[in-house]
């Protein structure tokens, strides 16, 4: 039987057991604003263990959980990495050396960054917030990689080929980071009452030697959560649609086709 979480901050919560808690996060809620169908078929989906992915698991398990890092990660002579399953609760990553030293030379640059060390000198990492959507009443679950409860503020890691403002904008806009940025102050809020800040600091992963210069950290400004805030009221409803059984795909009529980067002239 599945345990039942009640709206909460939790501490102690090992990513596995958040996997299983069902309720809607930011990467879900990504898939359910195309349709009920779409988010339906992400729930099936398989993740790949791509040496990105491996690599970002394991700088942020080693900065914010270190003791997990060391447990969960071992090296291993394949460029590929592997991961094995062990049960529910653990699962082994194995990286290449090479690998292995590019994630402690960013681990350094990020203790060495004045900025990041300052907001990690205090705080807790990996909280799971549970919380109840106030108009739909459906359950949300978030997990900030670090809250820093004395200025307010939380903070995710984002590893990147470039942390330039630019491109990594570019990146925010694509893979939907204002919405991750909104869903975890909406929760912090629906649980404390309290409005917090959220940051990025940006890391880059292409070289093997990365130092603190190659280190950015952005606020997500007041304007771009609610901007988020607006356009994930369309997921919720499809999300609300869902839950009801409903597993409908893409409209089922001709629609008009805008290019929003079309210019009139």
């Amino acid at each position: 039987m599945d345990k039942i979480y009640k709206p909460g901050i939790y501490e102690n919560i090992s990513i596995e057991e958040y996997k299983s808690i069902h309720a809607l996060n930011k990467s879900s809620m990504v898939a359910v604003a195309q349709s009920p169908n779409a988010y339906h078929r992400y729930k099936l989906k398989e993740r790949k263990l791509s040496k990105s992915l491996a690599l970002g698991i394991a700088i942020d398990m080693l900065l914010f959980t270190p003791a997990q890092f060391y447990l969960n990660f071992k090296k291993h002579p394949l460029k590929t990495p592997r991961e094995y399953k062990v049960d529910e609760t653990r699962t082994i990553y194995y990286i290449h050396p090479d690998d292995w030293q590019k994630i402690e030379n960013m681990h350094i640059a990020l203790k060495e960054h004045k900025i990041c060390s300052s907001i990690l000198s205090s705080g807790r990492s990996q909280l799971t917030l549970i919380w109840n959507d106030q108009e739909h009443g459906f359950l949300c679950k978030a997990r900030p990689d670090w809250t820093c409860d004395d200025i307010h503020i939380m903070a995710d890691l984002k590893t990147t080929k470039n942390a330039d403002k630019k491109y990594f904008s570019y990146d925010a806009d694509r893979y939907k980071y204002m919405w991750q940025a909104a869903w975890y102050v909406e929760g912090m809020a629906a649980l404390t009452g309290e409005t917090y800040q959220f940051v990025f600091i940006c890391i880059e992963n292409t070289d093997q030697y990365v130092t603190k210069e190659q280190i950015a950290v952005y606020r997500a400004p007041e304007i771009e959560i609610q901007a988020a805030l607006s356009e994930m009221e369309q997921a919720k409803r499809n999300y609300v649609r869902y839950l009801s059984g409903d597993r409908s795909g893409f409209a089922q009529n001709i629609e008009d086709l805008y290019l929003k980067t079309r210019t009139i002239v």
